[in-house]
């Protein structure tokens, strides 16, 4: 027997029917709100790169790695133990395996991230040190690199010792503004006197 609820001005009624609508519009208002952004972001296209030489690791790769991914990824920091600075560190990965499979580059978590097709997506959105999403281009050259066997070698440390996290409030375009104020900036060169010599002094005493 279904039972009728009167709340106010609001007549609920307590009957199967009515709490399976209650249920559905519940299930929907909560997929507005949680699905909804994760379908909203889509993956970005891999533009397949043909070229007559293979992808050269230092010269092709670590430049996109060093813009958008070693702030929060190298030697000094390792989010999630994970270090893109050279070929080893890559293929060995961080707290969730290896971040890159040789020759299997849409199998790579690496490439899954930076492409959007699997969370978390990177770099993230909200990041402060100016990482950007990759370019179709530059995820075509990732993908590549990976395919051909992720090989190279990096003679240098090349950690990015100029990125620092941000203080609260400062915003990116600010700090490089401070920046390149600072970079201009040189002490002054000290002053220089040359030697006198005294003149000698003629008077005597009267």
């Amino acid at each position: 027997m279904s039972r009728i609820c009167t709340t106010g001005n609001v007549r609920l009624n307590d009957s199967p029917a009515a709490r399976r609508i209650v249920r559905l519009l519940v299930a929907v208002v909560l997929t507005m709100f949680v699905v909804a952004p994760a379908v909203a972001q889509t993956p970005i296209p891999i533009t397949r790169i043909s070229r007559s030489t293979p992808v050269d690791f230092k010269k092709d790769v670590l430049p996109i790695l060093r813009k958008n991914c070693l702030a929060c990824h190298s030697a000094k920091v390792a989010d999630g133990e994970l270090v893109l600075e050279t070929p080893a560190t890559i293929l060995k990965g961080g707290d969730s395996g290896p971040s890159v499979i040789a020759r299997k580059g849409l199998e790579s978590l690496l490439l899954k991230a930076v492409a959007h097709l699997e969370e978390p997506f990177m770099p993230p959105a909200d990041n402060v040190v100016g990482a950007k999403t990759l370019t179709p281009q530059q995820l075509g050259i990732l993908k590549l690199w990976i395919d051909e066997g992720a090989t190279g070698t990096v003679s240098t440390t090349i950690s990015p010792t100029a990125w620092r996290p941000l203080p609260a409030g400062i915003n990116p375009f600010m700090q490089r503004q401070l920046l390149a104020t600072v970079s201009l900036w040189r002490p002054a060169e000290p002053t220089r006197y040359s030697s006198i010599t005294p003149r000698p002094d003629n008077s005597s005493p009267g």
